[in-house]
């Protein structure tokens, strides 16, 4: 049971993004692809594994 909350979690942070984005974009949200979406953060996630602390202030404390 565990995994499905894991897929629907993911699904909905994904979706939340499209959103975010399509919002600053000033785009209509249903205009982008949920496959798209996942292909550019697949490809952004290698960036964001060698950054540090420092250049991720919405994860610093304080």
């Amino acid at each position: 049971m565990q995994e499905v909350y894991a897929w629907l979690l993911g699904h909905w942070a994904v979706r939340v993004l499209m959103f975010q984005a399509a919002t600053s974009a000033r785009v209509a949200p249903l205009r982008l692809s949920f496959t798209g979406t996942l292909r550019v953060i697949r490809r952004a996630v290698p960036k964001f594994q060698r950054l540090s602390e420092q250049d991720l202030p919405l994860f610093s404390i304080g």
